[in-house]
C-alpha cells in the first residue's frame, strides 16, 4: 500500500493563508493532492498532502512556516456508494486508526483516500483487504 506524508502547517487565522501556502508550494512545483484547513479563534491549521514531500519540507522552512509531519496510507476505493463505509468499519476495529482522512483524487471508477493509521500496529489483513 502506498504511503504519503501529511504536513500540518500552524498559522494565524488570517485571510489568504491557504493562498500563501498554495503559492509557496506551487512556486516550487509541489502539487497539492489533498488539503484541509481548520480554524479556532486566532489560530489555524492547514493539512496538506503533496507529491514531493522532501521539497515541501524545504519550502516550509524557507517560508518560515511551522509544520509537523504524519505518515498516511494512500488507498483507492471503488467509486460506489458504501465503499468507504465498508473499509472504515474495518479500520474502526483497529486501535491505531486515528479517524483522520482526506479524499483527494477521483476518477470514474476509483477514489483515492489518504488515511492516518499506524501501519506498524494495524493488522496486515485489514490493510490487504482494502477494496481497490
Amino acid at each position: 500500500m502506498a504511503r504519503a506524508t501529511q504536513f500540518t502547517v500552524s498559522h494565524e487565522n488570517l485571510p489568504g493563508m491557504l493562498a500563501h501556502i498554495a503559492k509557496v508550494l506551487g512556486d516550487a512545483q509541489v502539487n497539492i493532492l489533498a488539503f484541509l484547513t481548520t480554524t479556532s479563534g486566532r489560530e489555524g491549521l492547514t493539512r496538506v498532502v503533496v507529491d514531493r514531500s522532501g521539497t515541501a519540507k524545504k519550502v516550509f522552512a524557507n517560508a518560515g512556516l511551522a509544520y509537523t509531519e504524519t505518515e498516511l496510507l494512500q488507498l483507492e476505493l471503488p467509486n460506489t456508494p458504501g465503499a468507504l463505509e465498508k473499509f472504515a468499519r474495518k479500520l474502526a476495529q483497529e486501535p491505531s486508526f486515528r479517524q483522520s482522512s482526506h479524499r483527494s483524487i477521483s476518477s470514474r471508477n476509483h477514489r483515492a483516500f489518504h488515511i492516518s493509521v499506524d501501519s506498524r500496529s494495524c493488522s496486515a489483513q485489514t490493510l490487504a483487504e482494502s477494496p481497490s
